[in-house]
């Protein structure tokens, strides 16, 4: 990123601050997005047993795939309500049976107002055919590299690391419309250990230019690592933080994406894929369940109507962090971003 636009950054970040200590009007932040991201998780397949896994794939005795029919009917009005991305997910959606027909059908269907994005841990045996149809179906692709060898893993099993390796390898080596995307999703402990740098240095070596770099929450199996739970407070400083680029928010994402299971039901976001948050299901009819998303409160979600957010000065810097934990302790979180401000304050 240039000097300039690492400038531009922190004067936004700055602005963002201003906004939030002198209680800025509602129309800086007006856009809530109904039809940003939907996530759509095609099975509950997944030749890997992650220690860190969300859905906390396999625990079921009966593993669901998705008809294919009721994929092509999700899918085919996602399109039409032109929904920003479209991203196909699973457990692991190379997996699902209907996979490559699927992908198939997707290349040849017109689609300009939503991008494709495909995630995935990359092992499975792909060969020259598949690869062509991926980076010509798909905008972006996200695959998930946890650290380097040992550390990949210890995580996701023996040998998995050179796996995805290789495979990524193949893709970058073929010519196609779609970015590749390495996704990190670190615990808090691994952050301090460095394992960034591990990872920007894995992508070089691949030549992966986009790195998306997520921290572990306390879900599905995930709950069970330490160093992860209830860890909302932590302060990891990042010297590199203005080299991303900064956008103001006023939440979390909540209101403007979904996520849809397997089995067809809706919930409004991947971290709270339980009975009480889920919204309805695809046979309701997705403008049915639409309407009954609008009527809950976290649709509307703001850092100005939060009780623990709207008085805040760093509101629109932090979004109200994960709703799915809006009760967790954020004092901390605040002082990071204070130290941020003092950062980006600094002249270059």
């Amino acid at each position: 990123m240039y000097t300039n636009e690492i400038i531009k950054n922190k004067k936004l970040f700055i602005k963002a601050y201003e906004w939030g200590k002198n209680k800025g009007k509602k129309r800086d932040f007006h856009n809530i997005f109904e039809k940003n991201h939907i996530f759509l998780s095609l099975t509950e397949t997944c030749s890997l047993k992650c220690t860190h896994c969300a859905l906390d794939t396999g625990k079921n005795a009966n593993i669901i795939d998705m008809p294919y029919d009721t994929a092509i009917s999700i899918i085919t009005e996602i399109l039409n309500l032109r929904y920003k991305v479209l991203a196909l997910s699973g457990a692991e959606p190379f997996m699902y049976k209907y996979f490559l027909p699927l992908v198939k059908y997707l290349k040849n269907i017109h689609h300009p107002h939503t991008q494709l994005w495909l995630y995935t841990n990359l092992q499975s045996d792909i060969n020259d055919e598949i690869i062509f149809d991926i980076i010509n179906t798909f905008d972006k692709i996200i695959i998930s590299i946890d650290g380097c060898e040992e550390e990949h893993d210890y995580r996701r099993g023996q040998g998995s690391f050179k796996k995805a390796i290789n495979n990524i390898k193949k893709i970058t080596a073929k010519e196609g419309k779609c970015d590749i995307s390495i996704r990190a999703t670190l615990t808090f402990e691994q952050i301090k250990r460095g394992v960034k740098k591990d990872i920007i240095n894995i992508a070089s070596e691949v030549n992966i230019k986009q790195i998306l770099f997520s921290k572990l929450l306390p879900i599905g199996r995930a709950k069970n690592i330490m160093f992860c739970v209830d860890k909302f407070d932590e302060q990891i400083i990042d010297p590199d933080y203005f080299k991303r680029r900064f956008k103001p928010r006023n939440n979390c994402g909540i209101g403007s994406n979904m996520q849809i299971s397997p089995n067809g039901d809706i919930y409004p976001c991947w971290a709270m894929i339980e009975n009480n948050y889920k919204i309805g299901n695809v046979n309701d009819g997705f403008k049915k369940v639409l309407n009954i998303y609008k009527k809950r409160k976290y649709f509307y979600n703001s850092v100005d109507n939060i009780e623990k957010c709207k008085s805040c000065d760093v509101r629109y810097i932090c979004g109200g962090i994960c709703y799915a934990f809006i009760n967790s302790d954020c004092s901390n979180i605040r002082g990071q971003i204070i130290e941020y401000l003092k950062m980006a304050r600094i002249k270059n």
